[in-house]
């Protein structure tokens, strides 16, 4: 089978590729796929690709003294799978919570609760009994076993009622922040993925993986006490029936302006210019085809605004944040210079979204249009973190990637080119574009945590770090070394385009890759994906007029060595990844006589192993 395989991928290569290196392990769960033709060995979606569909209709509102969300949603499900459903499943992602849900570390009692409490579930008007044999209720995950079957090209409808806690103290990439101010995310229960490779997605969230959700309509209305600020990943649709005519003044003038306006400054909110009325607001939104809706809420933060030019159109953007906050100040005009980047230099894609609020609460988290992030100690800090987290509307919320399996398909990417924008704008004179991420690799590479990339997300403990940010970004800059920044940024493109709205695997990546480079590139991501080596280089030998170099990790990377004569000259000598393709040793032809010293170069290169970098004479 693996050879008739091998025979049909070639034979679907462009010629320009010749015959494979190496072919890659391929699970049979994909290869169910190609054959049936939802997937493709160009890297396109195939023929047959399918994805089920939701309309989500929520009716939300915040009880700020309780920390809790009450709602309730209508949600219009279609089966656009070849399959017949006997069974829904729910992702209730707030149940990482409950008491007795397995963790990925801990995170003590004070913030944990019974779970989100649902108070009415009826499928097709009919009532469900959640304590019933039909149901079944474990780590995030909700089944109900349905009595009447979803067929194939047919839609349910189902009614949730529901209450969810907000954590204030553990807060897991959403929650309370400074009391009375709210982050709210995966907080409504969805329907869990069901996809052409494994039929439901049967993950639980633990904490360390995050998320995989279908592509989905969104209309939601919040309804607020007086006083609070809403913001989320949609534009708000009745901003007229809300603000100020000031504020709408000043959030006209903002959206159309590369300034940066201040929305609300400190003296606003004793003011009481803020808002049309001082009774309760209700807030409406609407999102089509995303994988997720969050939004936050504040009485107190302070709010600039600024947009940006991307095409035809504006981009609108927001910071909010405390009014004690060190560098969110500078957040607004950061997040147009790095939507602007991404837009029109790396990876060059026009961003996603209308807009993007950058939410100033803890750590650092994405959603569809709005990042949760926290306070950084260093300018550097804040404009990676902000770019990081923003560089996410592309991966994995333009492209639906499944973090819980392939991790690395968007952290990799996230920390990868946004540290291009850390180095174009910092005021640091010592920076040095990669050196802090290729360090920490170096420290980890050939340990414990050397785990293959391909190896599921949720399989990885106590080395998910290292292998979902660390390995995958060193992985990706030795690609871009090879190819080149253009080459690259062409086949992200390529990528998004074809799998914009749509749930790619890493096998469309790689063959879509190979397509654009014109290159069959399983020499480098076997190695680097697939097996149980590493980058370390080593300088193994020096005769008379030969110096031979020896790949001891078994990775392929570019090497640089700086050669340094006798006389004094220095010259920087180059190995390119690919030369590495088919031997572990190289030879190189120099006048061993006149040269004092030869060295490996590693401070922004991935060498696991640096005590055999140096040969002096």
């Amino acid at each position: 089978m693996r050879i008739i395989l091998l025979v049909i991928i070639v034979a679907l290569f462009h010629p320009i590729f010749g015959q494979m290196n190496e072919s890659l392990f391929i699970p049979k769960e994909m290869h169910r796929a190609y054959h049936s033709q939802t997937r493709d060995f160009s890297g396109n979606p195939g023929k047959n690709y399918w994805q089920n569909h939701a309309v989500y209709t929520i009716d939300a509102k915040l009880i700020p003294e309780l920390a809790q969300v009450d709602g309730s949603e209508t949600i219009r499900y279609s089966n656009n799978s070849p399959d017949t459903l006997r069974e829904l499943v729910f992702q209730l992602f707030q149940d990482i919570y409950r008491k007795g849900t397995s963790r990925d570390w801990d995170i003590g009692s004070i913030d944990l609760h019974d779970g989100l409490e649902i108070k009415t579930l009826k499928i097709n008007g009919k009532p469900i009994n959640l304590d019933g044999k039909s149901t079944n209720r474990y780590g995030t995950l909700l089944t109900v076993n349905l009595s009447q079957s979803l067929l194939p090209k047919q839609s349910m409808e189902i009614f949730v009622e529901w209450s969810v806690k907000i954590p204030k103290q553990r807060t897991i990439r959403m929650g309370t922040y400074e009391n009375e101010n709210f982050m709210i995310a995966y907080w409504f229960p969805r329907i869990a993925v069901y996809d052409d490779i494994v039929g439901w997605n049967w993950f639980s969230y633990n904490g360390n993986c995050e998320f995989y959700n279908d592509f989905s309509d969104f209309e939601v209305t919040i309804t607020t006490p007086p006083n609070y600020l809403v913001w989320s990943s949609a534009v708000l649709e009745n901003p007229q029936d809300i603000y100020s005519k000031a504020i709408q003044s000043k959030l006209q003038e903002a959206y159309t302006s590369d300034s940066v306006f201040a929305i609300i400054q400190k003296g606003d909110w004793e003011n009481g210019n803020i808002f049309l009325k001082k009774t309760e607001n209700i807030w409406k939104f609407k999102l089509k085809s995303a994988v997720d809706f969050a939004f936050a809420a504040s009485n107190s933060y302070l709010w600039d605004a600024t947009s940006v030019k991307i095409g035809d159109d504006r981009v609108k953007i927001n910071a909010v944040y405390k009014p004690n906050s060190s560098d969110f100040p500078t957040v607004a005009k950061l997040a147009q210079q790095i939507i602007h980047f991404y837009s029109t230099e790396t990876p060059g894609i026009p961003f996603p979204f209308p807009q993007m609020t950058a939410f100033n609460g803890r750590g650092g988290m994405e959603y569809p249009g709005m990042v949760n992030d926290g306070d950084s100690k260093t300018r550097n800090g804040t404009i990676y973190l902000t770019a990081h987290e923003i560089g996410h509307s592309y991966f994995p919320f333009n492209t639906g990637l499944n973090e819980h399996r392939w991790a690395w398909m968007d952290e990799g990417l996230i920390s990868f080119f946004p540290r291009k924008l850390v180095d174009k704008l910092t005021t640091d004179t010592a920076y040095v574009l990669f050196k802090d991420i290729v360090g920490d690799y170096n420290r980890l590479a050939g340990s414990f945590s050397e785990i293959p990339l391909m190896i599921p997300a949720t399989n990885t403990g106590y080395a998910y770090r290292f292998q979902a940010y660390t390995k995958s970004a060193v992985a990706l800059i030795e690609l871009e070394r090879y190819l080149g920044e253009e080459v690259l940024n062409a086949g992200l493109q390529l990528f998004t385009s074809r799998w914009k709205g749509k749930h790619p695997t890493p096998y469309d990546f790689f063959f879509t890759i190979n397509e654009v480079a014109q290159e069959d590139l399983s020499w480098f991501w076997k190695p680097w994906f697939f097996q149980l080596t590493y980058a370390d280089f080593s300088i193994e030998s020096a005769k008379e007029s030969k110096l031979q170099l020896r790949n001891t990790g078994g990775n392929p990377a570019q090497v640089q060595l700086e050669v340094t004569y006798k006389s004094g000259k220095t010259e920087l000598l180059t190995i390119k990844a690919n030369q590495w393709k088919s031997t572990d040793k190289i030879t190189l032809d120099l006048e061993m006589n006149k040269i004092k010293s030869v060295q490996i170069l590693t401070e922004s290169a991935p060498d696991a192993n640096r005590t055999n970098n140096l040969f002096e004479n």
